[in-house]
């Protein structure tokens, strides 16, 4: 697999998340967040982490692992993943008491478009 059909995040949508009120950023392969102090770079940070842990184990994280407190019911974070050709499209909203997952692309089933995510 070379570099360019490697997936990346392509873009990223955060919102009432942590100090991130409203912010969208267009990422590349190799991207530096650069700002001053208690400008957001670790909230963005914590965010594009929550929503891969939230993709990649759901309710189950491994031992020593925590959810971030900085989501709060009304967090969204909406992700654009470039992979060669093929562009997918994922958006994490968080509930009262879970998160839901949407997705839309090549390679994600029909029946798994739109699902709860526990949040324990």
């Amino acid at each position: 697999m070379t570099d360019d059909s490697k997936p990346f995040v392509e873009q990223v949508h955060i919102q009432s998340f942590g100090c991130v009120r409203d912010a969208t950023l267009e990422l590349t392969r190799l991207h530096a967040l650069i700002g001053p102090n208690d400008s957001g770079k670790s909230t963005v940070l914590a965010a594009i982490r929550t929503a891969g842990d939230l993709i990649q184990f759901g309710d189950n994280l491994p031992p020593g692992r925590q959810r971030d407190s900085r989501d709060i019911a009304g967090s969204q974070i909406s992700m654009r993943l470039q992979s060669g050709l093929h562009t997918t499209e994922l958006a994490l909203i968080r509930t009262e008491d879970y998160w839901i997952l949407n997705a839309a692309g090549p390679g994600v089933p029909k029946d798994q478009r739109h699902f709860p995510l526990q949040y324990p």
